[in-house]
């Protein structure tokens, strides 16, 4: 029975005869599958449901919790932005 992620005979043949950048660009690929299979089992935040939160927090009026989830995504989007610039 075969390991599930394990090197067929071929595909170890086929790395063994490759050259730098044949090398670093199949790990590249692998890098960037394990990456992208990790991000889509990460679910993303609810920034309504965040919101509710901190509605319920004493002293935070609806004013302050929308400037908060604004600034959140905001922030969030420039994290996703510069994330997908280095892959």
């Amino acid at each position: 029975m075969a390991k599930k992620g394990m090197l067929t005979r071929k595909q170890y043949k086929s790395i063994k005869k490759m050259d730098h950048n044949d090398m670093e660009t199949w790990v590249e690929s692998i890098y960037q599958s394990g990456y992208n299979d990790g991000r889509k089992s990460v679910p993303g935040i609810d920034l309504e449901e965040v919101k509710k939160v901190i509605l319920n927090i004493k002293g935070i009026g609806e004013k302050k919790a929308t400037a908060i989830i604004e600034s959140l995504d905001i922030n969030m989007a420039k994290k996703v932005e510069s994330t997908q610039k280095e892959c």
